[in-house]
C-alpha cells in the first residue's frame, strides 16, 4: 500500500501525456479519498502491532493495520507487542490490556487514554491536538508535542531523556510530569501547569514561556541540570530544588514563586544578583547559602515565614504584603537592607535574632519586634528612617564604619548596646526610650562607641495614684533644663518661674539639692536649672499639691550620658558626708562598682521614700535609671561612674526594696499623716559594733518637717541609720530612739526577722511599760506619744536555745489582764483587771528548780514587786488565778 501511495505522489512528475495524467490522477483522489476514512481497530488476540490478525476492523482500511488516521482499542485480556514504531490517531489502553513498546516510537495523532499496561516507548509523539489521560504511569524515552496538547488530571508521564515542545504550540498540564533530562519548550511555546499540576525535571533549555502560576502546582528542578528559568520565561507557584549530589543552581533572571520556594538538601542556589519574589514561605531546607543574592521580596496575602536549621543570610529584603505577617522561623543576617512598605514583618515567639548590615526602612506595615534583638552590623554608615515607627526591643550596634543614624523615629522598649562607632539621631530624628511600668523602663546598655544627636527621648515612671511626696530625681541626659520636666502638663512644679506658677504663701518651693557643707536643702528658683547628668533634685511628685493622681511618666530629652562621669562631692560639713547625686545613665547601676571606682564613699547609700524615710541599699544595692540617691562621702572627692557600673539584668523602678540574708529594715510611721522613717540593722561577722565610718551610715533626718523620726545608737549614743553589728557574740542588745513629731500613735514594723540567720531569737523591749515583743510572732509595735518626746526602745537578737513559739508570747498576757517584765533591773509583773482578783505567782530557773516560794496577791489594775532572781539568766514565772495556770519565759 505505501509503494502505492508514494507511486500516486510521484505520478504527477512523470512523462505521461496529459489525458493520462489527469485520468490517473481522478483514481489516485478516489483511491486516497478511500483511505482517509478512519478505521476503528479492536484487538482480538494476543499478537503483533502489524499482524491484521490482532485486530477487528470496523471500516475500510486497505492492510489491516492501524495508520495515523485510525482508532485503536486495546481491549482488556489481550496483550499487544510493538514490532516496529505504530501510529494512531486515537488511542485506548483499556483495563487489563497491554501494549509493549519495546523501546520504539509511538506516534499518536489524537487523544490517548490509557487505563492499562503500557511498556516503556523510545518515543512518544502527539501530531495533532488531544489529550492524554491515564489512570496509570506513561514511561518513554522521549516525548514531543507538535500540535497543541493536554495532558488530563491524574495522568502520570515521565521521559528518561527529553520532553520538546514545537514552536508557538501550547500544553495544558494538569497532571503529574517528570522529565529526567531536559524539558525544551521552543520559540513562542508556552507550558501552562495548571491547578494541582506537577512538572519535573532535571533541565530546562528554552526560549519559550513555563507558566506554572496557576495554584497549587509545583515546578521541580532535579538532579543534574543547573539552570533555573526565570525573568518573563518562567512563572512559579510552588518551586522546589533537589539534587543527589552537591550542586549549584543559578538563575537565568529574576524569580517569582507565588507559594512556597523549597531548597533541599544540597542544593545551593545562586541567584546570579536576580531578585526573587515570595508568595508565601521560604523553605531553605539544604542550610547552605544562597550566593549572589539581589533583593528578595515577600508579597503573600497572607501568613509567610522564612526556615533553615542555621541562621538564613540574604542581602536586601522587603516586606511588601497587602496582609498577613512574615514571620521568622530561624535567625536571619541581611548583607543588605530591611524594608518594610506593607504588611508585618514578625521576629516570632522565639525572638530570633535580625543581623541587617545596611540600612532599615519602616515606610508603611508593621515591624513586631517581640523581645528579640536587632544588630545594626554594617561596615558602612547605616541609616534607620521611615514614616511608621518601629519598636525594637534589643538593638546591639557593632556597625564598624559610620555608625547608626535614625532619621525617622524608632522606640527602644528594652535594651540598646553601642559596641563600636555611633548611634544616635540626625536630622528630625527621634529615638524613644520608653518606661511602661514600675520595673520595665528601657536602657541603655554599655556603650563602647559613642551616642550621638539631641533627639533622645529618656523616659521614667513614677508609680501612683498616691499621696503627693518627695522624689529623689536626677537626668540621664544631657544638655536639658529643668524645663524638660516642667513642660510635662501632670509634673507639678511651684516657686521654680515655670507652668505651675507658685504655691503660697509662703511660696513653696518644689525642686530642691542639698548642700552638704551646710547640711540645708536649698529651694531651686528657675527651670533655666541644668539637669546635668549625675545631679540629684529632690522634687515634690504629685499632679498639684496633695496627690499623684495616676501613674506619672515624664521624659528628659537631649543626648544621653555615657561614657566616664565624675560628680564631685564634699565632706566633713554639717551635713556629716551626705551628697545627693543621681544616676547619670539611662540603665540601672550596681553602686559596689560606683564605690569601688570612687575610693571616698560609703559603700551603703540611701533613696528617700514617700513616707518620709529613707530606705538604705534597696534593690541590693542596685540604681535605677534617672534615681537620685544620698552617698555618703568618707573624704571630698568625686563620685565616679563607669560604663562597668551598667546594670542590664535588674529591673528595678526607682524606689523598690530585695534585701539580703541578716537584714532588717525597722520602719516608723505615725497614724496622723502617715509619715515617719527606717532604721536597718545588719548583721556581717566581720563588723564592728561601734560605729565604722565603712559599713554604718549615720542618721539623716527626713525632709519632711512633720514626719516621725528613729534611729539607732551605739554604746557612745552615736545616731545610726544603717547599723552594722558584729556576729560573735551570743547576744546583742540596740537601742532604738523613736521620736515622734505629731501627736497619736507610733507605729513600728519589722521586715527581715524571718531572714535573719546569725541568731535565733528576736525581741524588742519597750522599758517605759515593760512589755516585750516576740518579732518571730509580732512584726509590729504601737504607742501614744506626744509632740517632741522620745521613746527608748532595746531591740534584743540571742543566739542561744531554740526559742520556741509557745515559750515566747512574752507580750502575751492571762487572758489578756496580765505581763511580766524587767524594769531597771525589776522583776515586776502588771495586772489589768477590772475588780480584785487573786493570783499566786512563783518563779522556776530553767531546769525547773522552784527559786522563789509561791506568792499570793490580791490585785486588780496595778503592777507588783516580785523577787529578783538570784542570777541573770532565762527564768520562768508561773501565774495561777484559779484554775488558769499560764507560765511565761523572762529573761533577767
Amino acid at each position: 500500500m505505501r509503494d502505492i501511495i508514494l507511486e500516486i505522489l510521484t505520478f504527477e512528475h512523470t512523462k505521461y501525456p496529459p489525458r493520462m495524467k489527469r485520468l490517473y490522477l481522478l483514481f489516485a483522489a478516489i483511491f486516497l479519498a478511500s483511505l482517509s476514512r478512519a478505521a476503528t481497530f479492536t484487538s482480538i488476540a494476543s499478537s503483533s502491532w502489524t499482524t491484521p490478525a490482532t485486530w477487528s476492523v470496523v471500516g475500510v482500511d486497505a492492510d489491516g493495520i492501524p495508520d495515523n488516521n485510525d482508532v485503536v482499542n486495546i481491549a482488556g485480556g489481550f496483550t499487544v507487542n510493538m514490532t516496529t514504531a505504530a501510529a494512531c490517531q486515537t488511542l485506548n489502553i483499556n483495563l487489563g490490556s497491554t501494549l509493549t513498546c519495546a523501546n520504539y516510537s509511538l506516534l499518536i495523532y489524537g487523544d490517548f487514554t490509557k487505563n492499562g499496561g503500557l511498556g516503556s516507548a523510545g518515543s512518544i509523539q502527539f501530531f495533532a491536538a488531544g489529550t492524554v489521560t491515564s489512570s496509570t504511569l506513561i514511561s518513554s524515552n522521549t516525548i514531543y508535542f507538535y500540535q497543541n496538547y493536554t495532558i488530563a488530571a491524574g495522568t502520570v508521564l515521565i521521559a528518561q531523556s527529553l520532553i520538546n515542545i514545537t514552536s508557538n504550540r501550547i500544553i495544558n498540564n494538569s497532571g503529574s510530569v517528570t522529565c529526567n533530562s531536559n524539558v525544551q519548550i521552543n520559540s513562542g511555546a508556552t507550558w501552562n501547569n495548571l491547578n494541582g499540576s506537577s512538572l519535573t525535571m532535571s533541565g530546562y533549555a528554552s526560549t519559550g514561556t513555563l507558566n506554572a502560576s496557576a495554584a497549587t502546582n509545583t515546578v521541580t528542578y532535579q538532579k543534574g541540570y543547573t539552570t533555573i528559568v526565570g525573568g518573563a520565561q518562567a512563572t512559579y507557584y510552588n518551586l522546589v530544588l533537589n539534587t543527589a549530589a552537591a550542586q549549584t543552581k543559578t538563575l537565568s533572571g529574576a524569580l517569582t514563586v507565588n507559594n512556597d520556594l523549597t531548597i533541599n538538601a544540597l542544593v545551593t542556589l545562586n541567584c546570579n544578583n536576580f531578585d526573587v519574589t515570595i508568595g508565601r514561605n521560604w523553605n531553605n531546607n539544604a542550610n547552605l547559602t544562597c550566593t549572589n543574592m539581589a533583593t528578595a521580596t515577600f508579597n503573600g496575602g497572607g501568613a509567610q515565614s522564612i526556615t533553615r536549621a542555621s541562621t538564613e543570610i540574604m542581602k536586601n529584603l522587603v516586606v511588601n504584603k497587602a496582609a498577613g505577617t512574615l514571620t521568622l522561623a530561624t535567625p536571619l543576617t541581611l548583607n543588605g537592607n530591611f524594608t518594610i512598605t506593607a504588611g508585618t514583618f514578625d521576629v516570632s515567639a522565639a525572638n530570633f535574632l535580625l543581623t541587617i548590615k545596611g540600612n532599615f526602612t519602616n515606610t508603611a506595615g508593621t515591624f513586631t519586634g517581640r523581645s528579640g534583638t536587632v544588630t545594626f552590623a554594617g561596615a558602612a554608615a547605616q541609616t534607620i528612617s521611615g514614616a511608621v515607627t518601629p519598636t525594637f526591643f534589643d538593638v546591639t550596634s557593632s556597625n564598624t564604619l559610620g555608625g547608626v543614624s535614625v532619621t525617622g523615629t524608632i522606640i527602644i522598649s528594652d535594651i540598646l548596646t553601642v559596641n563600636t562607632q555611633s548611634f544616635g539621631t540626625g536630622g528630625a530624628g527621634t529615638i524613644i526610650l520608653p518606661a511602661t511600668a514600675a520595673t520595665t523602663c528601657a536602657k541603655i546598655g554599655v556603650v563602647g562607641g559613642s551616642l550621638v544627636g539631641a533627639g533622645w527621648s529618656a523616659q521614667a515612671y513614677i508609680d501612683g495614684p498616691a499621696t503627693g511626696y518627695w522624689q529623689f530625681l536626677g537626668s540621664p541626659i544631657n544638655g536639658s533644663t529643668l524645663d524638660d520636666w516642667d513642660s510635662d502638663a501632670r509634673f507639678y512644679m511651684s516657686g521654680v518661674g515655670g507652668n505651675d506658677g507658685n504655691a503660697c504663701c509662703p511660696v513653696f518651693y518644689s525642686v530642691r539639692t542639698y548642700d552638704e557643707p551646710s547640711g540645708t536643702w536649698v529651694n531651686v528658683t528657675t527651670t533655666a536649672t541644668a539637669l546635668t547628668a549625675g545631679e540629684g533634685f529632690m522634687c515634690w511628685m504629685a499632679d498639684d499639691m496633695s496627690t499623684l493622681t495616676a501613674p506619672l511618666v515624664f521624659d528628659t530629652k537631649g543626648t544621653p550620658s555615657f561614657g566616664n562621669k565624675s560628680i564631685a562631692v564634699t565632706a566633713g560639713g554639717v551635713g556629716g558626708g551626705y551628697n545627693l547625686v543621681s544616676n547619670p545613665y539611662g540603665c540601672p547601676i550596681t553602686y559596689a562598682t560606683v564605690v569601688a571606682a570612687s575610693g571616698n564613699l560609703n559603700p551603703n547609700f540611701y533613696i528617700l521614700q514617700e513616707n518620709g524615710s529613707y530606705v538604705a541599699n534597696p534593690n541590693g544595692g542596685v540604681i535605677a535609671g534617672t534615681q537620685g540617691f544620698m552617698c555618703l562621702a568618707t573624704a571630698g572627692g568625686n563620685v565616679n561612674f563607669t560604663e562597668a557600673a551598667k546594670n542590664t539584668a535588674a529591673n528595678p523602678n526607682i524606689i523598690r526594696l530585695a534585701d539580703p540574708e541578716n537584714f532588717v529594715r525597722i520602719r516608723l510611721t505615725n497614724d496622723v499623716n502617715g509619715l515617719g522613717g527606717e532604721s536597718v540593722v545588719s548583721f556581717q561577722p566581720d563588723a564592728l559594733n561601734t560605729f565604722d565610718v565603712r559599713e554604718d551610715m549615720p542618721f539623716l533626718a527626713s525632709p519632711y518637717d512633720d514626719a516621725s523620726l528613729i534611729w539607732t545608737s551605739d554604746a557612745s549614743a552615736t545616731k545610726i541609720m544603717l547599723n552594722t553589728m558584729n556576729t560573735d557574740q551570743n547576744s546583742v542588745s540596740i537601742p532604738l530612739v523613736i521620736k515622734s513629731a505629731l501627736p497619736g500613735n507610733q507605729i513600728i514594723s519589722f521586715s527581715g526577722i524571718d531572714h535573719v540567720t546569725a541568731y535565733s531569737c528576736a525581741w524588742l523591749e519597750d522599758p517605759s511599760n515593760g512589755k516585750r515583743i516576740d518579732l518571730a510572732q509580732n512584726s509590729s509595735y504601737s504607742f501614744l506619744a506626744e509632740p517632741g518626746e522620745e521613746r527608748n526602745l532595746i531591740l534584743h537578737f540571742d543566739k542561744k536555745g531554740t526559742c520556741p513559739l509557745d515559750e515566747q508570747n512574752i507580750a502575751q498576757a492571762l487572758d489578756g489582764n496580765c505581763t511580766v517584765f524587767n524594769s531597771n533591773g525589776n522583776l515586776k509583773a502588771s495586772f489589768f483587771f477590772d475588780q480584785q482578783t487573786d493570783v499566786t505567782i512563783s518563779i522556776y530557773d530553767v531546769e525547773g528548780k522552784e527559786i522563789s516560794a509561791p506568792k499570793q496577791f490580791t490585785v486588780t489594775s496595778e503592777t507588783v514587786s516580785l523577787e529578783n532572781p538570784y542570777a541573770h539568766g532565762v527564768y520562768f514565772v508561773k501565774i495561777t488565778q484559779g484554775e488558769q495556770v499560764v507560765t511565761k519565759k523572762i529573761f533577767y
